[in-house]
């Protein structure tokens, strides 16, 4: 060895020691048990007290629960309240089940992710050019079945289908992607066909009882609060809340329409962590879930979102770190709870809560002269005045968004956290929205749509 190189390799000992040292001095240590308590009480402190957060919170390290604790009411009626048993509707987390159970017969032979749809739904419209795996990643196409004809029907399966069918493809299979729920009742479906077995039994059966999982399954909404959480949303007034529409889970089929406990969903996240059930790594992407790498993390998340209930899912790929959250309430606490949740876990800093709203008394004249349609990129939003209060609703779905009025004629969204400035022309008349969603994404511009006279 010449004196050249060894003086190299003295170099590089020295970088890497260096480097080490770095690391081992900048590292954030994981929070303890007692400051991720006090973090987490203090963190959803304020919202709790704007009737913005009801729910339950666990995070888990090396599989073992670190913390985990219910807040607020299951029925802000009767006065019962949440515990770490109380089962919660889990909307698209369903999402991650389904692709699962499909992952599961592909493993098993019983299907093939480039399977046509034709094959499991003989005369589906498209359905050669549709494969499984398209639906899976959401790149099908497939429109959504419409909640506002379907709020309150049970459907079987292939009824939930009809509704959508012989809509148009919103683009050709594998061209693009677009979020649909229509594609992921397609999917269960297809697990009906493939493996000869109703969907929540084969879920029950390969899933929910080898996993423990015991407090998981279909929605059944004649469960009372002390089994599960009754969900609410915003009502008029700055802490107003009132019972959400309760749809019925036929009409989420394979999409949104299981319930589960924090508990069980740790079990969950731990299964496909390790792998336990179907080999996550030999796919290219896991379906079901978002793969992420944000706040300094590479993380599996999914969350979801139905009238009355917010639910987040984060497995941390870095860390042996899995975190669940469950909410009866669903505000816009919502665009914030990944990020926080995240941070908390780790030790460090959340954003501050967004400035509570003040209200004011609303004039009724200028409420009304804001009542109407305006016009968002793929959507129409309108603004209805209801006994003196006004609510937005996008296009025709039933869901409503009160409006809390604010100074200078403006209002407040609780349920996104969106300050909805009115603009008006020369005379006073309301002519555009501009909705900073979240109270942080830059504003978006609506332009108010005039009927012909």
């Amino acid at each position: 060895m010449t004196m050249h190189t060894r003086a190299i390799l003295v170099v590089l000992t020295l970088l890497t020691a260096n480097a080490c040292f770095l690391l081992a001095v900048s590292a954030k240590p994981m929070p303890t048990l007692t400051d991720l308590a006090a973090s987490v009480d203090r963190y959803l402190a304020p919202y709790i007290d704007r009737r913005d957060f009801s729910g339950v919170v666990l995070c888990a390290r090396d599989g073992n629960v670190l913390y985990h604790k219910a807040y607020g009411l299951a029925d802000f009626k009767t006065g019962v309240l949440n515990t770490v048993r109380t089962r919660f509707r889990i909307a698209s987390l369903t999402k991650t089940f389904t692709a699962a159970a499909i992952v599961v017969l592909a493993e098993r032979k019983r299907l093939s992710l480039n399977d046509s749809v034709s094959k499991f739904l003989p005369g589906y419209p498209n359905g050669d050019k549709i494969r499984v795996h398209h639906l899976l990643s959401h790149a099908a196409g497939v429109p959504n079945p419409q909640p506002a004809d379907l709020l309150d029907k049970e459907l079987t399966p292939d009824e939930l289908i009809d509704t959508f069918k012989n809509k148009p493809l919103e683009f050709e299979p594998g061209t693009r992607g677009k979020y649909s729920n229509g594609g992921y009742v397609l999917l269960a479906r297809i697990v009906e066909k493939a493996s000869g077995r109703p969907y929540s039994d084969f879920l029950s059966e390969n899933i929910f009882k080898p996993l423990g999982m015991q407090e998981t399954g279909v929605t059944d909404l004649h469960q009372p609060p002390e089994v599960q959480a009754v969900g609410y949303e915003p009502a008029p007034g700055p802490v107003g809340l009132v019972a959400a529409p309760a749809r019925h889970p036929s009409t989420l089929f394979g999409s949104g329409f299981l319930s589960s406990t924090t508990g069980d969903l740790r079990l969950w996240a731990q299964a496909v962590r390790s792998e336990r059930l179907f080999k996550r790594s030999a796919l290219p992407y896991t379906f079901g879930w978002g793969e992420r790498k944000k706040y300094g993390h590479r993380y599996l998340e999914q969350s979801g979102r139905i009238p009355g209930f917010m639910a987040h899912l984060i497995v941390l790929l870095d860390e042996p770190v899995d975190i669940v959250c469950l909410c009866n309430v669903d505000t816009g606490l919502f665009g914030r709870l990944e990020k926080d949740l995240i941070s908390l876990a780790s030790g460090g800093q959340t954003d501050e809560p967004p400035a509570a709203p003040v209200a004011v008394a609303g004039d009724a004249k200028r409420l009304k002269e804001c009542v109407g349609k305006y016009q968002g990129p793929g959507f129409i939003l309108r603004l209805v005045e209801d006994g003196g209060q006004v609510y937005s609703k996008f296009d025709d779905g039933p869901a409503r968004a009160w409006l809390t009025p604010v100074a200078n004629g403006d209002f407040y969204m609780r349920a996104e956290y969106a300050p909805v400035h009115i603009i008006r022309d020369t005379k006073g008349r309301a002519t555009e929205l501009s909705i900073a969603w979240g109270g942080t994404e830059p504003p978006m511009k609506l332009s108010r749509i005039v009927s012909p006279p």
